[in-house]
């Protein structure tokens, strides 16, 4: 319990002070004050805020230990400046958050988490967890999520939007991933105003944490802040506030650091367009197939067994929250970066890029207990760090392809069949001059020589093919014709959907290969040199 016992000296005179803190104003702060001076003494109990009762305690105090009333007095107005300020300070810290102790895991516990994280097929078992938490297919979802809230533990975590129509499953799956998360790792609110998160400035109170909003009326008012705090890892604010010693008027600054990942759930077409494209947004399969699975998994949970399912869940739950807890933030640096590819056609791919980087370094991440820990130095400090490897760009890529991708079906079949036969001219093409597609422009006229279609056929389904970025127009300096790049490697002929610019993970390891070569070949002329 706090000590209630304040001592102030003043010359030859102490006062000692009770009760202060058992007050809750400083209109009403009724204390015990005992005076003393050598072996004289005085003690009253009144309201300390009070002129009155002050001078009745200064006239008494001064005949009780003969003392001028204007020694005293002065003493008074010294207590008044000082019992405030401390009773402020009480005040102010009755506020503070109170600190919970972080959980701590049991041996057998830690052993789990970890040998959970070191699972060679981790992902997979992470979707088999969420359906086992009622989550039914969406396993690209379900990774995204999960990688989602792993990257808060990065220097800019993902953020993801999950949009689709009322009661397609949206809040289901934002509640069930934010059941894996540690609670020091999560805030989760409905609805947030205009100037909260400028607030939410005490350490660590965002930091490193996912914020979850259930539907995205919620984030309206916040979106500014989310924008800034997503771009820049921080926001400030001024606030004016009345000094309550000179009673001016001052400005506050207030700091809020983040990063800070966030995911929300939206039915809008036509939401927010900026922030949303800081986010990967998310749809839901709305098939009859996956109603009925759905509605089989309901009816599961109504029986005995759905008694048992709901026993492993709170263990799955347990689990990811450990195992989240083990994860740290470590640096995550890609060897391979030099060598990927994006499509770059349109200013909007910036941003897409940069979420395709970050979630690759979020699967790293999720992976660091797989790999070896290696250090560099930065001013003059070992930093650890860990490697992108090529099955995280190979994961990476899958991910890619179904959220942000595209599939052939959405071409009639004759500009299906064009590129086709497009993609088959520009391979042999490039075999025969040796060099990567990328490099190679043609025409609409090369086009019809090697296809043998019209020029009316082209008209009609070379636009379609550019509409889409199958085709790119170039236009070279001093040339008036229209030249053209193929985007398109040949895939999706299996009806998968693909997005296009992202490197085949094969022709990387081949790059690799070659490089390494290279160097080989390199070193071994320095040598015989």
């Amino acid at each position: 319990m706090k000590d209630d016992t304040i001592y102030i000296t003043l010359g030859d005179r102490v006062y000692r002070i009770l009760g202060l803190y058992k007050n809750h104003a400083r209109e009403a702060l009724n204390i015990n004050i005992l005076l003393k001076r050598e072996e004289k003494v005085h003690q009253d109990s009144f309201n300390f805020a009070s002129d009155n009762k002050r001078e009745t305690f200064i006239r008494k105090a001064s005949k009780k230990l003969d003392l001028e009333e204007e020694i005293i007095s002065s003493d008074v107005d010294k207590l008044v400046l000082e019992l405030d300020d401390l009773f402020q300070k009480h005040i102010n810290a009755q506020k503070e958050p109170k600190e919970e102790p972080g959980y701590q895991m049991t041996k057998a516990e830690e052993e789990e988490a970890l040998a959970f994280l070191k699972s060679p097929n981790l992902l997979d078992l992470v979707t088999k967890h969420f359906l086992i938490l009622g989550i039914v297919g969406e396993t690209v979802n379900c990774k995204i999520l999960y990688l989602g809230v792993t990257s808060r533990l990065l220097n800019e975590p993902l953020s993801i939007m999950i949009q689709s129509l009322f009661a397609a499953g949206k809040s289901a799956m934002l509640t069930a991933v934010m059941k894996l998360l540690p609670k020091e790792a999560k805030v989760t609110y409905t609805a947030i105003t205009g100037q909260a998160l400028f607030y939410m400035n005490k350490p660590g109170a965002l930091k490193h944490k996912i914020l979850a909003i259930a539907e995205e009326e919620g984030l309206e008012k916040v979106k500014y802040a989310l924008k800034n705090l997503q771009s820049e890892g921080k926001i400030s604010i001024a606030s004016t506030s009345r000094d309550p010693h000179t009673g001016h008027l001052e400005a506050i600054p207030y700091d809020t650091e983040g990063p800070l990942g966030v995911i929300f759930t939206g039915t809008s077409a036509d939401f927010d367009e900026e922030l949303l494209s800081r986010c990967f947004s998310l749809g839901m399969d709305l098939s009859m197939e996956q109603t009925r699975a759905i509605h089989d998994i309901q009816r599961k949970m109504e029986t005995l067994e759905g008694v048992e399912i709901e026993n492993e869940r709170k263990k799955i739950i347990q689990l990811h929250q450990n195992a989240q807890r083990l994860l740290k933030p470590i640096l995550v640096k890609n060897p391979y970066a030099k060598l990927l590819k994006f499509t770059y056609k349109s200013h909007r791919t910036r941003r897409d890029h940069m979420k395709y980087l970050i979630l690759i370094r979020a699967i790293a991440l999720l992976h660091q207990y797989q790999r070896p820990i290696k250090y560099m130095k930065k001013d003059g400090v070992k930093v650890p760090y860990i490697d992108v490897t090529i099955e995280d760009i190979e994961i990476a890529n899958a991910l890619c392809n179904e959220v942000l991708g595209q599939s052939l079906s959405a071409l009639t079949s004759q500009t299906r069949l064009l590129l086709k036969l497009i993609h088959e001219m520009v391979q042999k093409e490039c075999e025969k001059q040796g060099i990567d597609h990328e490099h190679y422009r043609f025409t609409r006229r090369q086009i019809m020589e090697y296809t043998g279609w019209s020029l009316s056929q082209m008209k009609a389904y070379i636009p379609p093919l550019a509409e889409l970025e199958y085709l790119i127009l170039q236009r070279e300096e001093g040339c008036s014709r229209h030249l053209y790049e193929l985007f398109y490697r040949g895939e999706g002929e299996k009806k998968e959907k693909f997005m296009l610019g992202l490197i085949d993970t094969e022709e990387l390891r081949k790059k690799i290969k070659d490089q390494n070569d290279d160097e080989k070949k390199t070193e071994k002329h320095d040598y015989d040199d």
